[in-house]
């Protein structure tokens, strides 16, 4: 079965913790100083965040912002909007929703800032509030392990795309160099304060089940050790400098079923 990361054992958790955690914890503040929502504030993200971590959502080998110009391009889980907009930028017609007020507030100024129109509103991942067959593309990158019911919410993302249509979404590999990294140091998985309250945890089987009712589906292995720019302190100096430059003498070959990232391209 998936793993439920340090998940509190007193209650069952649901949509109304996770969405106060993201409001708590706004996609990009851990890693831009600049006041939150102002043009610099998204400048920074994409350039230190995105930028560095090029190598699984923010690839355009990966999204192909180019090829959707003109066709209906749903993002869930949207932070800070910045893949929708390249989808915006280059014609697509974009949806772009998230399930905390504070990130579709961030998404919608970073739009106004760029002058460029989306779908962009609150909702849950598990209850897709639009007809089906309406999306060819539908974008879940670094949420779904966050929602409660992940089966749910992949099963509404198939009712919701087009006949052909295609789903990238991408979950966290349980049998990764970074999870054994965590366990062994004590650190938290996704945030340096604080993890969010749902975080599972995959195998690449478990991730394939879930999109079973797809007509074919494609996994990729990404996020191999790079330097982090997210966290600081002693630890991440060593991470730095001695654990990433030694990973990069291991043959990708050897890396490649450890990555952090299980990356699914499923169609309709």
């Amino acid at each position: 079965m998936a793993e439920r990361a340090r998940r509190p054992e007193d209650a069952p958790l649901g949509t109304a913790q996770v969405r106060d955690y993201w409001d708590e914890y706004p996609c990009g503040i851990q890693i831009s100083d600049k006041d939150v929502g102002t043009a610099e504030f998204f400048e920074e993200i994409k350039t230190k965040f995105h930028d560095t971590y090029h190598a699984y959502a923010h690839s355009d080998a990966l999204l192909n912002f180019r090829g959707y110009a003109g066709k209906a391009v749903l993002e869930i889980g949207c932070g800070t909007g910045i893949d929708a907009l390249e989808f915006a930028r280059h014609g697509a017609r974009v949806t772009a929703i998230d399930l905390s007020p504070k990130n579709v507030e961030l998404t919608r100024l970073y739009f106004a800032h760029h002058k460029l129109a989306a779908a962009i509103d609150v909702a849950n991942a598990e209850e897709l509030p639009f007809p089906a067959d309406t999306f060819d593309l539908v974008v879940a990158i670094g949420v779904l392990y966050y929602t409660p019911n992940t089966q749910r919410a992949v099963d509404h993302i198939r009712r919701v795309l087009k006949p052909g249509g295609k789903a990238v979404c991408m979950f966290f590999n349980r049998r990764s160099w970074y999870t054994l990294l965590v366990r062994l140091s004590g650190t938290n998985i996704d945030h340096e304060d604080k993890d969010p309250p749902i975080l599972t945890l995959y195998s690449v089987a478990e991730v394939r089940k879930l999109f079973g009712a797809f007509g074919t589906v494609d996994i990729e292995m990404e996020r191999f050790p790079t330097r982090t720019i997210k966290r600081a302190g002693p630890l991440a100096w060593v991470y730095n400098h001695g654990f990433v430059p030694l990973c990069r003498l291991v043959p990708r070959a050897m890396m490649r079923p450890f990555g952090f990232h299980i990356i699914v391209k499923a169609v309709k």
